[in-house]
């Protein structure tokens, strides 16, 4: 019997050599799902905001009654302030309302309530001048001044 020793098992790398291409893919996938989470919490956020402004807007229209009659109103969600549109109800034979009510409401935490001021806004038509007045958003939200 000889005495030597059995030769050390030589064990393979499991994982090859990562190069810079791979690398920088692996980075690239990694930021893209930190942006999708991210984007995913800021779009529940804006969507729970939303249904609580509308609900708060409803709640102030019904309120104050001697204002007149208003349609469902329209968020937008910005980050300190969030508006509520509703247009003013037309009178009989007139197509489409001309004038609306918006209500800014404090976006200070997710359950705030507080309406920070009221003010009127027009719908303008395309080509008409609006310098100086409050445009009020469009059906689906938009920049309200």
């Amino acid at each position: 019997m000889s005495t030597e020793a059995a030769p050390a098992p030589q064990h393979r790398r499991r994982l090859p050599r990562l190069k810079w291409p791979d690398l920088l893919i692996g980075a690239f996938v990694t930021l893209l799902a930190l942006a999708v989470v991210v984007n995913g919490v800021t779009d529940v956020h804006d969507v729970r905001r939303a249904r609580l402004d509308k609900k708060v807007a409803i709640a102030w229209f019904r309120s104050h009654p001697q204002l007149g009659q208003f349609g469902p109103p329209t968020i937008v969600v910005h980050q300190r302030r969030d508006f509520a549109c509703a247009a003013k109800k037309p009178p009989p034979g007139v197509r489409n309302p001309v004038q609306g009510l918006c209500l800014s409401i404090a976006d200070t935490n997710q359950t705030s309530t507080t309406i920070l001021r009221t003010f009127t806004c027009r719908f303008l038509k395309a080509g008409v001048p609006h310098k100086g007045i409050n445009r009020c958003p469009g059906a689906h939200g938009g920049s309200a001044r």
